[in-house]
């Protein structure tokens, strides 16, 4: 919520953020990790994606946690950045706390990250 407030204040893009569900305790390392993963694609729509408007979302179901992250930007075309050094860590970092990572680009219509993190 902090990053995204200090987005809006910068004037980089108008932000939403939406928590839904009953939240649950998250294991302090895994809650830095689920943070960096957020943090990088925020960055990468506020370097690359020429967006006016990002919504984050925090979803709590029973027995997981899906975090959803859409631009409404330029896109880009994932055949060619998928291997992007900031691309891959967040793959990585994912697959480091067992979390289903799903990143989708569609030129001219933004970008979307979906976390699916599995309650411990």
């Amino acid at each position: 919520k902090n990053e995204l407030n200090r987005l809006e204040r910068l004037k980089f893009l108008n932000t939403a953020f939406t928590i839904q569900g009953a939240p649950f305790s998250i294991p302090k390392d895994d809650t830095i990790i689920l943070f960096r993963i957020v943090q990088e694609f925020l960055s990468n729509v506020v370097k690359h994606a020429k967006a006016s408007s990002l919504e984050v979302m925090m979803l709590f179901k029973d027995d997981f946690l899906e975090i959803l992250a859409q631009d409404d930007g330029i896109g880009f075309d994932q055949s060619v950045t998928s291997q992007g050094s900031g691309l891959l860590n967040m793959h990585t970092r994912a697959q480091m706390i067992r979390a289903e990572f799903e990143l989708n680009s569609t030129k001219n219509k933004g970008t979307r990250l979906k976390i699916k993190y599995i309650k411990v």
